[in-house]
């Protein structure tokens, strides 16, 4: 237990600098290796391991921080010259691949090791392994900036990408060499997808085994994804510790049987059993790329296998905290993933109920029961990283988790291996995965017609899913402990986030980080408006799922009272379908109903008003007498608050503003505008500014977008009504709240920015 604590206090060393804006500079890391001197001379040993876990995460984020693009290299042309790891990732037109550099034309330029390349309508034949040298323009690691979207800044940090960028066509790519000797475990994950690209076809499972063999989860349908999701499933389609442990734990039992019948005396059957299990952990692994969880559960089973070869008989807690220390010794940056609290967690939770028992359950009653408490006890910090979690993930697991483990998986990896030799019997047992798949699937799609399968509540602040987490381990106690009671009590303020709504006759509108669009939602206090939803890049990716749907769930949203879209134009419209499809919408309005599909949707015209909870909705444009242009023909609302008014202008430009003075003259005036058309020349005119005679503009600008909006020009007019702004791009979600007579302005990059994302 000694040694557990010591660890556990290493770690919190490290993950108590994640909560940090700025990471310790010399002067600070000084007075460090000043405490831990006192600690050591005091023995005490906690707070020396704590001081130590501080100073190791520093040193590592501050060596990874320096060594990311500078930022005066930020949209220069560099020709760079290069391995590429990893499989491809082919979405639309675009090819997307890691990019490990080797040398730059420049010496003087210093580039980091590792990039993330995309690459536009190109027809070449991109594989792993090959050597290229390529013209690309880059920008330091930037992602949407929104609450309850995904983190992207911090992923790249966590994966050491110090850029991103695209390939240029001129100067034209140059294939250096087919193969430089290194990632020849790729060239094989890439040969086997190729493999079962001829075999399977067009078959809708295609995405699902090649997740299984290769961990590549590109052409796994949007359908299938939320079928994992809603069932709590999606662990068995990403190849980590389950998987790992699976084929280690046959390939080990296999060897021990066999060595143990044969009975040579010179050989250990546990250690050879060991041995294998390794190699064969390894070789899967491998296949999977040595994707962050594989190398997780590859540590942690190399950890209980040397304590194996050495015949030690740890408890079983003592090798989960040695696994642990060697993870993040290896990469303490790891913590930021949450995988690697949901993996170990996992494990702790089985050890915690399987261990100490005196009362013993049937095998099935008692995998019943260790999927229930994992799902239980996983809970608190998939609200945290992801605000829902599966109800029936418990029953989804215990019927999946056998046919994915015992006869998909192994039937799979068969199947390639006798391919080798002998293709047709590796046809029948790939066919036989297949049927697995197809049995698993229909069992989870009725789950999923069960009503409220999942639960989505507001992401539980650090503190209230350390309660929760006490809540669980007092509540997992065995049966008679006094005070077990206690562990429903910690869990309420996890359960029951509260989020702050309007007063009546206020808003709060969150203009959004969609990169180079536009998504807004306003609250008042019982209705929830969603003005434009950001764009859609691909089948896979649109703001409306990735952004727009998260941020509602972030604030308890159930339902969406009106939709608005402005306009046809994709980075206004793209995100529609994504929320139709998964959130409830009781209204649509727009320009343009013929493209809100498959929703009904009505047309949005000059003179529409409605009033929620004191505050008055006025639809200003477009008029029965349409523009040529469809930006002029956006529709723009005003929203009139106690605090005062609010002017969202969709993208109209010159001819749309001249026809508003005339219309209306100074009758649309507003404290607060959203910049028309993201800050462009050809809006914001000067007339049109003196009507509204805004204090504060919301420019809905992609960070370093290919328009350069918003355009000097325009701030140069701002200026001159004295209007002040603020861009998203550069701040992140901007949220306006009114508080009495006066406005409350809020940036999440300024209010929830720590050490890897600060400029």
């Amino acid at each position: 237990m000694e040694v557990t604590t010591k660890i556990g206090a290493f770690v919190a060393g490290i993950l108590i600098v994640q909560c940090w804006r700025s990471l310790p500079g010399l002067p600070e890391l000084l007075i460090a290796l000043l405490i831990i001197i006192i600690c050591w001379l005091g023995k005490h040993w906690r707070m020396m391991f704590f001081v130590i876990g501080m100073i190791w995460v520093s040193v590592i984020a501050s060596v990874r921080i320096a060594e990311q693009l500078p930022v005066h290299l930020e949209g220069q042309d560099i020709s760079v010259s290069g391995v590429i790891s990893g499989l491809p990732q082919v979405d639309g037109r675009r090819i997307r691949f890691d990019f490990s550099v080797i040398n730059n034309t420049d010496g003087n330029i210093e580039l980091p090791e590792r990039l993330r390349l995309s690459w536009y309508n190109t027809h070449e034949e991109i594989k792993p392994g090959q050597q290229w040298r390529f013209t690309v323009r880059l920008k330091r690691p930037r992602g949407f900036s929104n609450p309850g979207g995904f983190d992207y800044e911090r992923w790249l940090f966590s994966q050491n990408i110090g850029a991103t960028g695209y390939i240029r066509k001129n100067p034209a790519p140059q294939l250096l060499s087919e193969s430089s000797g290194m990632f020849n475990y790729t060239n094989w994950r890439q040969r086997i997808g190729r493999y079962l690209d001829k075999q399977l076809g067009d078959s809708e499972f295609l995405g699902v085994i090649k997740a299984l063999s290769i961990g590549d989860r590109q052409k796994i349908s949007q359908t299938q994804w939320q079928m994992f999701r809603n069932t709590g499933t999606v662990h068995l389609v990403a190849i980590s510790g389950l998987h790992i442990g699976l084929v280690s734990g046959l390939v080990f039992f296999l060897v021990w049987r066999l060595l143990a019948r044969l009975e040579i005396k010179y050989l250990s059957p546990s250690s050879v059993a060991a041995l294998c299990a390794i190699t064969a952990a390894t070789g899967y692994a491998a296949l999977a790329g040595f994707a962050i969880p594989t190398q997780r559960a590859l540590i942690m089973l190399m950890v209980a296998m040397i304590c194996v070869l050495r015949q030690r008989h740890n408890w079983a807690l003592n090798v989960l905290a040695l696994a642990l220390l060697v993870v993040v010794i290896i990469d303490p940056l790891a913590v930021l993933s949450a995988g690697f609290w949901l993996s170990f967690l996992a494990v702790f939770i089985i050890m915690f109920i399987l261990t100490g028992r005196l009362h013993k359950s049937g095998y099935w009653l008692s995998m019943l029961k260790v999927h229930c408490l994992i799902s239980i006890g996983l809970a608190p910090l998939l609200l945290f990283f992801f605000q829902q979690f599966s109800l029936i993930a418990p029953v989804a697991n215990f019927v999946a988790v056998p046919i994915i483990s015992l006869w998909v998986v192994p039937m799979l990896l068969l199947s390639l291996i006798i391919s080798l030799v002998a293709p047709e019997s590796a046809g029948l047992l790939l066919e036989g995965a297949l049927t697995g798949l197809e049995l698993m699937t229909w069992l989870l799609a009725q789950l999923t017609e069960i009503d409220n399968a999942s639960l989505v509540l507001p992401a539980p602040s650090v503190w209230a899913v350390l309660m929760a987490s006490i809540a669980c381990l007092i509540l997992f106690m065995p049966r008679g402990l006094p005070g077990r009671w206690l562990g429903m009590v910690l869990l309420m303020p996890a359960l029951f986030m509260s989020t702050d709504r309007p007063a009546a006759g206020q808003i709060k509108m969150t203009l959004l980080d969609v990169g180079q669009g536009l998504a807004a939602v306003i609250q008042t206090s019982e209705h929830v408006l969603v003005y434009d939803t950001g764009s859609r890049f691909s089948a896979r990716f649109d703001m409306g799922e990735s952004v727009v749907l998260p941020f509602l769930r972030s604030q308890a949203v159930e339902q969406v009272d009106m939709l608005l879209i402005s306009h046809s134009d994709n980075d206004h419209l793209g995100g529609a379908e994504a929320l139709l499809r998964l959130s409830a919408v009781n209204d649509i309005l727009t320009s343009v109903p013929v493209d809100i599909k498959p929703a009904q949707a009505r047309l949005c015209q000059a003179g529409q008003t409605w009033t929620w909870d004191q505050v008055v909705f006025t639809v200003l444009s477009p008029s029965k007498q349409r523009h040529f242009s469809e930006n002029d023909n956006s529709c723009v609302l005003r929203i009139e608050t106690r605090a005062g008014a609010v002017l969202l202008t969709g993208d109209i430009e010159q001819a749309a503003e001249d026809r508003l003075v005339k219309t209306y003259g100074t009758k649309i005036n507003a404290e607060i505008m959203i910049a028309p058309h993201h800050g462009s020349n050809t809006s914001s005119s000067l007339g049109f500014l003196r009507a509204v005679q805004p204090e504060m503009i919301l420019i809905p600008a992609g960070y370093r977008n290919r328009f350069g909006f918003p355009d000097q020009r325009v701030l140069e007019r701002y200026r001159t009504v004295g209007a002040e702004w603020l861009t998203v791009g550069e701040l992140g979600a901007v949220s306006v709240e009114g508080i009495g007579d006066g406005w409350l302005f809020d940036s999440y990059r300024a209010r929830q920015g720590r050490y890897w994302n600060q400029r």
